[in-house]
């Protein structure tokens, strides 16, 4: 055997697995895809326990004119906007019986492989069960801000996301026909005029629009969208365009689709994490400033036993009794989803939760 290959090892029982280990398996299933949001909060890391926003702002000076061989001025200033916000903690604890553990200590068996499945399983839905309350921090983010209190340890996070009154539309309020009016509603024209606006405001033009996939299906039926579909098929003009039958763009813009869903974990009533009535429109990042991104989903040192940053998992010791025989695991993380340019953004309200969600489901009392 070549020195500097180390041979294999038998891994023992669950304590032995390590920390490290369990962490690692943690952070693989972190990275699995699965919330189209997230690709306007990249994800980094910081090893301080809070997080810092800045940006900088350089303006539309323009340098001064000169005589030749004569003094010049010294450039203006670039203005530094910075917040310090305090990130999300999660933790939560699971129970891994006796049984379980020891199918880890049986060499050559398949009760050893069985029992570092059920681990894996485990690791996989405590992950993901972080990942989708990041995923909702993201969503609420992008239609306002996040007000949320967890209804089992009434723990409270409350953040603005800073997006300009000039940038929030309700098309009702407004004077214009609802969306649930599929014969009168001028979402498109909407969508034009409104993109436009936020481009005067941000100097950066929105290529994404962000709604749920109800109201996509309703849209798809929309008059005006369907006779844009005509001459858009006629002279490529762009208006709309529709891929394998589906609605995929307005306006220039791709459309995302949100459609998780949401079970509280008290009354286990599902709800809809996307309002049916909210679209979002916005930019990614700035054509012209290389890097610079709508936001970040930034992960700081929370509880980490090791004082690491982001997400970390232990195990626990034996279990007392008269408690049954078994180790505890538990998995945390600390971090928050945040914008950078929030003027980057527009929302806006198209028609009632009730009318959109009748033409879905006619006999739906309760919409989501």
């Amino acid at each position: 055997m070549p020195a500097n290959v180390t041979p294999f090892v038998q891994v023992g029982d669950l304590a032995s697995l390590g920390t490290t280990v369990l962490t690692k398996m943690a952070q693989v299933f972190e990275q699995f895809p699965g919330d189209p949001l997230a690709q306007f909060f990249p994800a980094e890391t910081t090893m301080n326990t809070s997080i810092t926003i800045e940006r900088v702002r350089n303006g539309v000076g323009v340098a001064p004119l000169v005589e030749p061989g004569f003094t010049d001025v010294l450039t203006d200033n670039a203005q530094v906007e910075r917040m310090q916000i305090f990130p999300a903690y999660v933790r939560e604890s699971d129970f891994i019986p006796q049984n379980v553990v020891n199918d880890l200590r049986k060499v050559g068996t398949l009760n050893e492989k069985e029992g570092k499945e059920f681990i894996a399983r485990r690791i996989r839905r405590m992950t993901e069960r972080n990942n989708h309350l990041f995923g909702i921090l993201r969503a609420k983010l992008l239609l306002g801000g996040i007000n949320y209190t967890d209804p089992r340890t009434k723990k409270s996070i409350n953040v603005s996301a800073n997006i300009p009154a000039s940038n929030l539309y309700d098309v009702v309020a407004a004077g214009g026909a609802g969306w649930a009016d599929q014969a009168n509603a001028l979402p498109v024209r909407t969508l034009i005029n409104f993109r436009r606006k936020i481009f005067n405001i941000a100097k950066v033009e929105p290529e994404y629009i962000i709604m749920s996939s109800d109201l996509q299906a309703i849209l798809e039926n929309n008059a005006e969208i369907l006779r844009r579909q005509e001459v858009s098929f006629l002279s490529q003009t762009g208006f709309v365009t529709f891929t394998d039958g589906k609605l995929t763009k307005i306006a220039g813009m791709e459309i995302i689709t949100v459609d998780h869903v949401y079970q509280d974990p008290v009354t286990n009533a599902v709800s809809k994490v996307w309002p049916i009535n909210k679209v979002v429109i916005l930019a990614k990042n700035h054509p012209q400033m290389s890097g610079e991104l709508l936001g970040r989903t930034q992960y700081c040192v929370g509880e980490d036993p090791m004082g690491r940053p982001g997400m970390w998992v232990r195990t626990g010791p034996d279990t007392q009794p008269p408690a049954a025989p078994g180790r505890s695991m538990q998995m945390g993380n600390a971090g928050l989803p945040y914008m950078i340019y929030p003027e980057w953004v527009g929302v806006l309200t198209v028609d009632s939760v009730a009318n959109l969600s009748a033409i879905i489901d006619p006999a739906v009392t309760n919409p989501f």
